[in-house]
C-alpha cells in the first residue's frame, strides 16, 4: 500500500471508480408506465453525493431514516424490523438459541440468500456467493474496530468484547487483536456464535444496521471481488452522484421472502419543499418530510400528508429528592393535571401526546397506555399528600428547561393552576443549556455546590428501536439514563428478567414495566408527554406504509 494512504481512504477510492461507471439517469424518477415501480423523494445523504452513494451501514446516524431505509433493503440482516407486527423477524436467520449462560447465541443461517452484483456493461445482476457467517463476524469485527468507521451508537457493545475493541489504541491495535477481543465465531458457514456482554433478546439488537453482514472479501480487499455487492431484496442499477438511485428486484431472492416492487427510484431533491413540491406534482409516491413546519404540506392533498409519532420524547421529571415532589401521590397529581394537547396547542407546537416512555412502535413495545388527563384523581392525589389546592407548599417549586421547552414549561403551570388550583407565583422556570437540564436528569452534579431543581423537561431518544432501550433501561437503578430516587427492587428484578424472555413473552412484561412508572398506581419517577412528530407524505394508493422503523419496500403495494 503507498504510504500514506490509510485502508478507509483506499476503500473509498476503489468504490467510487467502480460506480462511477454505473449509468447516470435524470433527476428525478419517471413515472413507471406498468405500476411495478415504487418512486421515493429523499434529501442527499450525508458524505454520500461526492464518494458513494451508499451509505456505510455502520456508522449511520440514528435519525438518517432514508439512509437507514435504504440500507434496509440493500443488505440482508440476520432479522429485521416488522412495522406491521412491530416484531423482529428472521430473514438471514433460520434457527436460534441461547445458552443457559444467557450470553451465547447460535444462529443457524438461510443458504439461499446471495451476494449479488449489478454488471454496467451487461446490465445483468449475477449471484456472487452465499451470504455466510463468516461475513456477519466479518462485518462485526470491521464495526468494533478503532481502524474503521464507528456506529453512531452503543449498540454494538453488546456484542462481547467489541468495547474493548473499540477504545483500543490504533496505533498498536491489529486485525488479529481485534478478532481475539470481539465475541463472534463461525464454527462454518451456515453457524453463527456470538457472546454478549449481558443478558438480552439479541433478535431485537440484530434488525439494526451496525450488525449487517460485510462480504469478507470486500474487508480483505480481494482484488476479484466487486466493489459493490449487495445482498437485501434489491439491487443499486444505476445512479447519477446526489441526484438519482435506481434499484431492481433482485432475482436471486428467495421466493418464501417475496417482495412486491419491481423497480425502485429514489430522486434526491435539495429541501423537504422540494420533496413537497415533487410529491404534490405526482413525481413520486412517497417522502418523508421531517418535523412539522419543515415543508409546506398546503401544497399537499390533506389525505396524503400524515402525521406519525416519532421516537423522540419530551419528558417531564423530577428531582425526587426535593420537597413535595419527593412524594409520590404528588408526582401522581402533577402527571394526571396535564392536558397533553391543550399544553401543545397553546405553544403552538405539533408535539403529539404520549402516556409512555417506550415508543408502542419499538420491538414487543407496550401494548396499553399509560394514564392520561384526569384532573378529578389528579386532586383527589394532591389532597391525600396533603396539599389540597396547592395549599402549604414549603417552597417556590423550580422547573428547569431549555430555552427550546420554555413554553412548554408554561403551559404545564397553566395546567396546574387550572386543574389542581396552584398559584402560577408557585412554580419558577430556570432557563438553562439542555445539557445542564440533561446533567439535572441524569444526577451527574456536585451535591455540595449545586441542588437539583424540583422538576426539569428535556428531551430522550430510545439508542435502538427495541423496547429494552426504553422505560426498561433508561430508569435502571444501577446504570439508567434518568435517576429515579428509586431504589434497586421489583421493578429492575422484572427489567432482568425481560432480558432472558422470549420474543412471545417480551411485550407483556414490558408493558408491566411501563405500568410501574406511568399507570395507576406509578411511581412517576418522570412523566413522558410528547413524541415529535415526523411528517410523511404518502400515495393513496399505497398500501403497507409503517409509521415506526426502518421501511421495508418489499411489503409496500400499490
Amino acid at each position: 500500500m503507498p504510504p500514506g494512504l490509510s485502508l478507509n481512504r483506499l476503500r473509498r477510492l476503489v468504490l467510487l471508480a467502480a460506480l462511477l461507471v454505473l449509468p447516470l439517469a435524470s433527476h428525478l424518477p419517471a413515472r413507471a408506465q406498468d405500476g411495478a415501480t415504487l418512486r421515493l423523494g429523499m434529501l442527499p445523504f450525508r458524505g454520500a453525493t461526492d464518494r458513494s452513494p451508499i451509505p456505510d451501514p455502520v456508522s449511520l446516524a440514528s435519525n438518517a431514516t432514508d439512509a437507514r431505509d435504504l440500507i434496509e433493503n440493500l443488505f440482508v440482516g440476520l432479522f429485521r424490523y416488522d412495522s406491521a407486527t412491530h416484531s423482529a423477524v428472521p430473514v438471514l436467520a433460520r434457527e436460534w438459541s441461547v445458552g443457559e449462560d444467557g450470553l451465547t447465541w447460535t444462529f443457524h443461517l438461510r443458504e439461499d440468500i446471495p451476494w449479488v452484483s449489478f454488471k454496467a456493461d451487461t446490465g445483468e445482476i449475477s449471484a456472487l456467493r452465499p451470504v455466510s457467517a463468516d461475513d456477519v463476524v466479518a462485518g462485526l469485527r470491521r464495526a468494533c474496530s478503532p481502524l474503521t468507521p464507528s456506529p453512531d451508537g452503543p449498540a454494538i457493545f453488546a456484542i462481547q468484547g467489541c468495547y474493548t475493541a473499540a477504545q483500543a489504541d490504533p496505533l498498536l491495535v491489529s486485525a488479529e487483536r481485534v478478532a481475539g477481543w470481539v465475541g463472534a465465531e463461525a464454527p462454518d458457514s451456515t453457524t453463527l456464535v456470538l457472546r454478549t456482554t449481558y443478558p438480552l433478546y439479541l433478535p431485537a439488537l440484530l434488525t439494526q444496521p451496525e450488525f449487517r453482514p460485510i462480504p469478507r472479501e470486500f474487508v480483505d480487499f480481494t482484488p476479484a471481488w466487486p466493489s459493490i455487492a449487495s445482498s437485501g431484496p434489491y439491487v443499486l442499477t444505476g445512479f447519477s452522484l446526489g441526484e438519482r438511485l435506481t434499484l431492481a428486484r433482485n432475482p436471486f431472492w428467495p421466493d418464501a421472502l417475496a417482495v412486491h416492487a419491481e423497480r425502485i427510484e429514489i430522486g434526491f431533491l435539495s429541501d423537504p419543499d422540494a420533496l413537497a413540491g415533487a410529491f404534490a406534482s405526482g413525481q413520486i409516491d412517497f417522502a418523508r418530510l421531517g418535523t412539522p413546519g419543515q415543508a409546506d404540506v398546503s401544497v399537499l392533498d390533506p389525505a396524503a400528508v400524515h402525521l406519525w409519532p416519532g421516537a423522540k420524547r419530551v419528558v417531564l421529571g423530577f428531582g425526587v429528592e426535593r420537597a413535595f415532589v419527593g412524594q409520590t401521590r404528588v408526582r401522581q397529581a402533577l402527571a394526571w393535571a396535564i392536558d397533553r394537547a391543550a399544553v401543545a396547542a397553546a405553544a403552538g407546537s405539533d408535539l403529539l401526546p404520549v402516556t409512555t416512555l417506550t415508543p408502542s412502535g419499538a420491538i414487543d413495545g407496550p401494548e396499553a397506555a399509560g394514564i392520561g388527563y384526569e384532573p378529578d384523581a389528579a386532586r383527589a392525589a394532591l389532597a391525600e399528600a396533603g396539599y389540597p389546592n396547592c395549599g402549604r407548599v414549603p417552597e417556590v417549586i423550580q422547573i428547569a428547561a431549555p430555552r427550546a421547552l420554555a413554553s412548554l414549561a408554561e403551559g404545564l403551570i397553566a395546567q396546574w393552576s387550572a386543574a389542581l388550583g396552584c398559584a402560577p407565583a408557585l412554580f419558577e422556570i430556570v432557563p438553562t443549556s439542555a445539557d445542564n437540564v440533561l446533567a439535572y436528569a441524569r444526577n451527574l452534579i456536585d451535591a455540595e455546590t449545586t441542588t437539583r431543581p424540583h422538576l426539569w423537561l428535556t428531551t430522550w431518544t430510545p439508542e435502538t428501536i427495541d423496547a429494552a432501550s426504553g422505560a426498561a433501561n433508561t430508569f435502571d437503578c444501577r446504570y439508567g439514563l434518568f435517576y429515579s430516587g428509586q431504589p434497586c427492587g421489583a421493578f429492575d428484578t422484572l427489567a432482568d428478567y425481560a432480558a432472558t424472555l422470549s420474543a412471545e413473552a417480551r411485550q407483556e412484561v414490558y408493558t408491566r414495566l411501563e405500568a410501574r412508572l406511568f399507570g395507576p398506581a406509578g411511581v412517576y419517577p418522570a412523566v413522558p408527554l410528547w413524541a415529535e412528530a415526523q411528517v410523511a407524505a404518502v400515495s393513496p394508493t399505497l398500501q403497507g406504509v409503517g409509521e415506526y422503523g426502518p421501511a421495508w419496500w418489499g411489503d409496500w403495494q400499490f
